[in-house]
């Protein structure tokens, strides 16, 4: 698999966009993605959509991860265009359950050809 990685972060929140593709013959399951993303933060998914964006099937997922006394929030859009997922992540620090102003912009800027 070839994973590709961009980041950017503040004080208040981190963005990060990743690509991944797999081989040939090996089959993407949005909803393992959906569940490994939970699984790899240690969070709890409290909401999850289908979406489809330029043509690609998706989830829009928020998890909610409990560390240490502190709360963060993780949103994330995993898109499938032929073998490669994209994933976009905004993830800050507290409870809030509305992603960061900036996350739909970002997500509304993807080019997926």
């Amino acid at each position: 698999m070839d994973t590709r990685t961009w980041s950017c972060s503040s004080s208040e929140v981190a963005f990060a966009v990743s690509t991944t593709t797999f081989p040939r013959g090996l089959a993407m399951d949005l909803d393992q993605a959906s569940a490994g993303s939970a699984r790899r933060t240690g969070g709890t998914v409290v909401a999850e959509r289908t979406v489809t964006y330029d043509g690609a099937p998706g989830r829009d997922i928020t998890i909610r991860v409990e560390r240490g006394g502190q709360t963060a929030m993780s949103f994330a859009r995993a898109l499938l265009k032929g073998r490669t997922l994209v994933q976009v992540n905004a993830v800050m620090m507290g409870d809030d359950p509305e992603p960061p102003p900036d996350y739909p912009k970002i997500l509304a800027s993807l080019d997926l050809t």
